[in-house]
């Protein structure tokens, strides 16, 4: 009965507000800032100018996230806003300037005293958030392609540089997919399956819609099969996409492996041994792989390489 009314309250949530990606926090909102702190000079300042904010909240260890903080950093450096980067693994300034490159004045790298994925309610990362001049929360969206481009034309609308029938007309004609985005139900039905809820999942599962996926949506639902040990569906899904994401070659090994392409699934991940970010997942895999095709001295080496990463962590 819980299962039921969480699902439906998911519904009712979803077709309200089908592509904001926070649950804790609306529209209209005061963002608060109270547990977010910055080394940067001039942070509080910034907080109280009555400018445009716009806040990145992202992973360094995920490339999408990465690659999304590169282009809102670049966003940044021409715009007069503020702009505030959360990094959710929180890594050092240096380790951070190393992966998005140098810093504009206006752009704030901040920490944050808590848990904001709970605070927050946050259903998927990367979330980039757009603040009105007294810090209110106009819109909020997760990933999106074409990312540069549709955060520019709207930061242009929002500091007045084009009128509002000038963006709408951008957004109609615009070839960038309006359509409802599916990660918050494929993160739902996520959470249902590690809760022991596979019967409700695969109910949940059976009633999306599933063409015309983007590519990283194709790279989530594969973790959906691969957590229903619907392999072949994994591989299917991921096969035509594994030259983009480095996450789909992953996952792409992984379902290799739990049908018995042993040596497919270690020609990839020797293939990214070096680039992929979440090492003790990696060498865990490639233990495995070693230890399925009787390598078990070098599957050891890969097993005590993961044990290794974890006391690192």
């Amino acid at each position: 009965m819980r299962i039921a009314n969480l699902i439906i309250i998911f519904f009712i949530f979803t077709n309200v507000c089908f592509s904001f990606p926070l649950k804790n926090i609306k529209k209209g909102d005061v963002f608060d800032f109270s547990k977010f702190t910055s080394q940067e000079s001039n942070f509080a300042n910034s907080l109280k100018d009555k400018k445009i904010k716009m806040v990145l909240l992202w992973r360094s260890d995920k490339q999408l996230s990465v690659k999304i903080a590169k282009n809102f950093k670049k966003i940044c450096s021409t715009k007069n806003i503020y702009c505030y980067s959360m990094d959710i693994k929180q890594i050092k300034k240096d380790e951070l300037l190393k992966l998005i490159g140098d810093l504009s004045k206006n752009f704030y790298v901040t920490l944050y005293n808590g848990d904001i994925i709970e605070d927050l309610g946050i259903y998927t990362l990367p979330v980039t958030i757009f603040l009105d001049k007294n810090n209110k929360v106009i819109d909020a969206i997760g990933y999106e392609g074409q990312y540069y481009v549709k955060i520019n034309r709207y930061l242009d609308y929002l500091t007045g540089k084009i009128s509002k029938d000038e963006y709408e007309k951008y957004s109609n004609t615009s070839v960038v997919d309006r359509r409802r985005s599916i990660l918050p139900e494929i993160n739902f039905i996520k959470r249902l399956i590690r809760d022991s809820q596979k019967d409700d999942a695969i109910k949940r599962l059976s009633s999306l819609k599933l063409d015309n996926l983007t590519n990283f949506e194709k790279v989530k639902l594969s973790e959906v099969y691969i957590l229903l040990q619907r392999y072949k569906d994994a591989v299917k899904l991921l096969e035509p996409i594994s030259d983009k994401f480095i996450d789909a070659k992953f996952y792409l090994s992984l379902a290799y492996y739990n049908i018995g392409e042993y040596e497919k699934s270690l020609n990839l991940l020797k293939n990214i041994e070096k680039i992929y970010p979440n090492k003790r997942r990696l060498y865990f895999l490639l233990g495995k792989v070693y230890k399925s095709k009787g390598d078990f001295k070098k599957g050891c080496e890969y097993f005590e390489k993961s044990c290794e990463q974890n006391l690192i962590n």
